[in-house]
């Protein structure tokens, strides 16, 4: 038997994408045949799902797509208190995949004989003489028999019980010796045509699903070597996250002082045992420089989350100039990943750039929500707001009044009509800055967001995007941009009824 990985999905594959496995086998003729495929987390025994696949008719490969299995098991790590760099461990699944197969079997033997020893003196015994391929039988199964012979050595063929199992090579039937002759060959399949299982015959290992999803354009040339971000140079290395890269102030995404951003890095040397390690490089607008320790090489964390928002980046140590890195006049910064053992500093990834709005607010709000790739961005809302509240009420009418005296009489403050449940349900109307085109692009994932965070006073809470349609705004078409929301919070205050 032979199975073979025809194809795999990228080593370090986004979860909300196909993840499809090609495998195919040597023995797909053979009667009922199936592949079993086993996923198990990486380099352990603790199962993730087992799959049994039929072979597709056209060209008999096993085909399965995991990215189901994966968007089960991973979530994202949002703690807007730690602002270090942490493992986003919630935001993956390292994972094995192991394919057998299964099929109803049967088994051939060059010759049958008389028991001659043992409480099963005289029964028949069926035996390979040169022993190839070993039986699967125990004492207690029923198998059908099969001989190409006629006459007196014919009474073997049909159904028989299985008494004895002497070795891998031999079974002992209850059927009495029916006669000796020459070699007559057979063969003897289960009776209920049950199938025989070959669990884990090929395994492939240390795949990685991370919490992201590619567009569909994109996806077509996804290669996964645009984030493995580690210690070689490199200008082309991305971090995990549609922030634009910038440059300038139209084409930069654009940050309030108070704003935080949490975004997510790959570290491609989480299985490599060296001296090297991984930092982020700040320079700001005003010609400072400080750097930021990420992780050292061999770590166990896969990805990694900093904070890299104006208002959360983690105390960096200084190279050049002053702390803190967004001073108040401050009009931009940039970040990017080097070896932290490399003096020069050279970049090991693309270098973002961040401007600082400092525009008059009117409000503080700021939403932190989960972009396609799984980091966590934000944008301010400091335009006029607007707060709704919506009431329900559950109630009953109850009899009032009781005997009092010896008439019938009620209070004036009695109720006729009891609550005993109410709901409020507070809605948010929101409106942005004006906006460059970039930003207006990425609001998209805003509005489609699975994940959404509201600061309120300096304190974030779960929130949902209650609009339901959209409309892209860019600057070819509307100078001048700006978008509005409305939010509903996740959880509402209790009420004493």
């Amino acid at each position: 038997m032979a199975i073979t990985i025809i194809g795999a999905p990228n080593k370090f594959t986004p979860a909300y994408n196909p993840n499809v496995f090609y495998f195919s086998s040597t023995n797909t003729p053979l009667k009922g045949f199936r592949y079993l495929v086993n996923l198990y987390y990486a380099g352990t025994t603790n199962l993730i799902g087992q799959f049994r696949v039929a072979p597709r008719p056209t060209d008999a490969y096993g085909v399965l797509d995991v990215s189901r299995i994966m968007t089960n098991l991973i979530t994202h790590t949002f703690s807007p208190t730690n602002n270090a760099s942490i493992d986003a461990a919630s935001s993956l699944v390292n994972y094995d995949i192991k394919i057998g197969e299964e099929y109803n079997t049967n088994w051939t033997y060059q010759d049958f004989e008389m028991q001659l020893t043992g409480i099963y003196t005289g029964k028949t015994k069926l035996i390979q003489l040169v022993p190839t391929t070993a039986h699967t039988y125990v004492v207690g199964d029923q198998i059908n028999v099969s001989t190409l012979t006629t006459g007196v050595t014919a009474t073997i063929n049909g159904l028989h019980t299985i008494v004895d199992v002497p070795d891998a090579y031999s079974i002992i039937i209850e059927l009495n010796f029916p006669g000796s002759g020459p070699a007559i060959p057979g063969t003897t399949v289960y009776a209920d045509n049950r199938k025989t299982q070959f669990t884990d015959l090929i395994t492939s290992s240390n795949y990685i699903a991370f919490n992201g999803a590619l567009s569909f354009k994109d996806f077509r040339t996804y290669s996964g070597t645009e984030f493995s971000i580690n210690t070689i140079p490199s200008t082309t290395k991305s971090f995990m996250t549609n922030l634009p890269i910038g440059g300038n102030q139209f084409n930069s995404f654009y940050c309030t002082p108070t704003e935080k951003m949490f975004i997510n890095i790959y570290n491609n040397y989480y299985n490599v045992t060296d001296n090297e390690e991984m930092s982020i490089e700040y320079t700001n607008s005003n010609g400072d420089v400080l750097t930021h320790f990420i992780w050292t090489t061999g770590t166990s964390s896969i990805i990694r989350q900093v904070g890299i928002g104006p208002a959360n980046i983690y105390s960096p140590t200084v190279i050049s100039g002053t702390t803190p890195l967004i001073k108040d006049d401050t009009e931009w910064y940039e970040f990017h990943t080097f070896n932290g053992t490399d003096i020069t500093r050279t970049p090991t990834s693309k270098t973002y750039r961040v401007y600082i709005d400092r525009r008059c607010k009117i409000e503080d709000y700021e939403i932190v929500f989960l972009d396609r790739l799984g980091s966590l961005l934000s944008y301010a809302f400091p335009l006029r707001s607007t707060e709704t509240g919506q009431i329900t009420r559950d109630s009953y009418k109850q009899k009032l009044g009781q005997l009092t005296i010896d008439e019938f009489s009620y209070k004036t403050y009695d109720k006729g009509e009891t609550i005993y449940n109410i709901d409020v349900t507070k809605k948010i109307t929101l409106n942005t800055d004006w906006m460059n085109d970039v930003m207006s692009v990425l609001f998209e994932e805003l509005l489609t967001s699975p994940a959404t965070y509201i600061k309120i006073d300096g304190q974030y809470y779960a929130c949902t995007i209650d609009d339901s349609s959209f409309t892209n705004k860019r600057q070819k078409n509307k100078t001048l941009i700006r978008q509005t929301i409305t939010i509903t919070l996740a959880n509402q205050n209790i009420i004493n009824v």
